[in-house]
């Protein structure tokens, strides 16, 4: 696929990535709890990284995207906020439209300026996105994944098509509502079960090469 999109006709490396070597570190809970801690999230609270992609038909400018977060936060603080912080990781051509209202600052925050995505995969329990491709990566850390796509079809159809059958090979459920994705959360070990089987098969196909030594692979073979 690379190499289409990009017309490009020379050898590709196929070592992995560099920066996913940091899922395969020994001491990941040690790590976590320092990420937890800098991030400000108290040890004692699970994380829900909702990471989407931006949409092309919701430019409100030449080069300006606007974005309506379609989960229901007042639902999230009633039902999930004891347990959960909702980590907010917007594409750059929409971050600076999110405004989180003061009330949920606490629960909800909004890391779409933070440096390093890796290191918001290492201190997520669940990851929330749709067709972005933050799903390849973060499945290495083998933690349950779902698919918020409240507009599948407008998006498979009018705005940019799939390269995979999204209802075929996902390694976690599509959710087209947010009252879909609040209880999938609430269930989220019965979701879990129910898609080992199809996560399993995706880091077989997808993430196999991933090693945590890509970036000595590399190093070695181009310098």
């Amino acid at each position: 696929i690379f190499k289409r999109a990009f017309k490009f006709n020379k050898r590709v490396f196929e070592l992995g990535y560099p920066a996913n070597d940091i899922f395969f570190k020994k001491d990941i809970s040690g790590l976590r709890d320092e990420l937890k801690e800098k991030v400000g999230i108290p040890k004692d609270k699970k994380v829900i990284l909702y990471a989407p992609t931006w949409r092309d038909n919701e430019s409100s400018a030449s080069w300006q995207h606007s974005f309506e977060i379609k989960i229901n936060l007042n639902d999230f603080m009633e039902r999930l906020s004891d347990e959960y912080i909702l980590l907010l990781r917007m594409h750059h051509l929409i971050s600076d439209s999110i405004v989180i209202p003061d009330e949920y600052k606490d629960h909800i925050f909004n890391v779409s300026s933070y440096d390093d995505i890796q290191e918001l995969y290492v201190i997520s329990d669940i990851l929330i996105t749709d067709y972005s491709s933050v799903f390849f990566e973060f499945a290495n850390t083998k933690k349950p994944i779902l698919f918020f796509a409240y507009d599948y079809n407008l998006y498979k159809e009018e705005i940019r098509g799939f390269y995979l059958d999204m209802k075929k090979d996902l390694p976690g459920p599509i959710l087209q509502s947010s009252e879909e994705l609040l209880n999938s959360i609430k269930n989220i070990k019965q979701v879990e079960l129910e898609y080992k089987s199809s996560y399993d098969k995706f880091i077989k196909k997808y993430c196999e090469i991933e090693d945590g030594n890509s970036a000595r692979k590399i190093i070695e073979e181009v310098f």
